[in-house]
């Protein structure tokens, strides 16, 4: 069962209100915000396994930009993927190595922005580093979803 919209934001939602275009909620104040997912599509990951901000510049990079969003409170969960020799697929007919589409981008990762509207939430992923290097994001607004309870109550 997905939770509920203030116990996925950490408590610090007053009222969840559902649409059937995006996850809306209000925050303490008053102020509505919906919830955007951004897709970064890249070449490959930099995430490899052993890998850390420590000794890779590209992912210390991914890091100062992932801070500055959390930061600001705009950012509310973030994943990095590992490479796309690490993917496997899942089809009807078995399962292959390497990513669904094997195009020359892919997804690398995926983070979650708290936005007052589309143009702000594009306007905050359009400072993502990967833009600069050849990459590109991509925002879709969140219609319903969450993390899902365990619990067997």
């Amino acid at each position: 069962m997905a939770a509920h919209a203030s116990e996925w934001l950490g408590g610090e939602v007053e009222c969840a209100i559902h649409t059937s275009a995006t996850l809306q909620f209000e925050r303490p104040g008053g102020e509505s915000m919906a919830l955007f997912a951004v897709l970064i599509y890249a070449s490959d990951s930099a995430h490899e396994p052993g890998q850390s901000a420590q000794t890779s510049e590209d992912i210390a990079t991914c890091d100062a930009h992932a801070d500055e969003l959390a930061s600001s409170a705009a950012m509310t969960a973030a994943w990095a993927f590992t490479p796309r020799s690490m993917a496997r697929s899942v089809r009807a007919t078995g399962v292959t190595e390497g990513p669904f589409i094997d195009g020359p981008d892919l997804v690398a990762g995926v983070y979650f922005l708290e936005a007052p509207d589309l143009e702000s939430a594009l306007a905050s992923a359009a400072s993502n580093p990967v833009v600069l290097q050849g990459g590109g994001v991509e925002v879709r607004p969140v219609h319903s979803g969450g993390p899902v309870s365990t619990d067997a109550s």
